[in-house]
């Protein structure tokens, strides 16, 4: 009677948040999207295919683009991107891309994401992109290196690296250039936040750098339409976008490394919230995402936090 009373209760649970709005705590922010990347629990260590699961509900599913592979994440499963041997789509990288929609044309942020990337490859490494060179730049998260020539000048190695705005000339974007490296091949918790006034940088739940938005000079989030860029996680795209189509050219400057539990508000998070998904994971922060998340109980889940 105790399986069959729990069974009945999932299945209710499962169609009230199918059928009841989404809504929180008084404050609560809800995420735009959330890709937790656990389509790979059961096939950790194979090529990954398809489809990238949006777990907020929203819509906002990923082709997985190349061969990255599934791996053990830091929460649950992650996907293993860089140089793709198949040569995907003349790029020589694999990726997610996310279709254009006008939903991600974003003028508030923040994004999420864990990684772990074991060195500073040249000239940058794309954690997430959405821009249509060189002009409408919505948001980007990267690492730099020396010859990185974003953001007004050469990079620093393995430091994080979020702006908006243009990609050059460096008058027309603001950005955080310069954060403690994060490439020592250990796992870290990447957060980017712009509230429309100040863009700050967090790494493991604390605040690295800040850059305060010229308001009188207009900087802001550029939207891509009627471009239409997709959304990219683990590449960027060194051409325009026309149509959702893919001008990419050949070394792609993409990351080599693991990703797991990316996630875009679209609002400025504080830094408490952001400590807080750190610490909780997406799927324990927010009680939908543990019901979205292939099906398994949230308790289940937050036993697989990875050491």
């Amino acid at each position: 009677m105790k399986i069959l009373t729990r069974s009945i209760f999932l299945v209710g649970c499962v169609s009230f948040f199918a059928i009841v709005p989404k809504t929180y705590a008084q404050g609560e922010v809800r995420p735009l999207g959330a890709w937790l990347f656990d389509e790979g629990l059961g096939k950790l260590n194979r090529v990954a295919k398809g489809t990238l699961k949006d777990n907020s509900g929203n819509g906002f599913d990923g082709e997985i683009v190349g061969s990255p592979k599934w791996r053990w994440g830091k929460f649950g499963a992650a996907m293993q991107f860089g140089l793709d041997p198949d040569d995907n789509e003349g790029t020589g990288w694999s990726y997610i891309k996310v279709p254009y929609h006008k939903d991600l044309d974003l003028s508030e942020f923040t994004f999420t994401a864990w990684i772990k990337v074991a060195a500073a490859l040249e000239p940058l490494q794309m954690i997430i992109n959405r821009e249509v060179n060189p002009d409408l730049r919505n948001y980007a998260l990267w690492i730099r290196t020396p010859a990185d020539g974003q953001l007004g000048g050469q990079g620093d190695s393995g430091h994080f690296a979020c702006a908006i705005g243009s990609t050059f000339p460096a008058v027309k974007h603001i950005g955080v250039k310069k954060t403690r490296p994060v490439t020592d091949n250990k796992w870290h918790f990447i957060a980017c936040s712009f509230d429309g006034i100040t863009m700050t940088a967090y790494i493991d739940g604390k605040k690295e750098a800040a850059e305060e938005n010229k308001v009188d000079q207009g900087l802001r989030p550029r939207a891509n339409k009627p471009k239409g860029a997709p959304l990219l996680i683990g590449a960027r795209a060194l051409h325009g976008w026309e149509g959702n189509q893919r001008p990419f050219k050949k070394g792609v400057e993409g990351i080599s490394g693991l990703v797991d539990e990316v996630a875009l508000f679209n609002t400025g998070l504080t830094a408490e919230e952001i400590k807080g998904i750190m610490e909780m994971g997406l799927a324990g922060k927010y009680e939908f995402l543990a019901v979205n998340r292939v099906g398994k109980l949230a308790t289940t889940w937050a036993s697989l936090k990875a050491k």
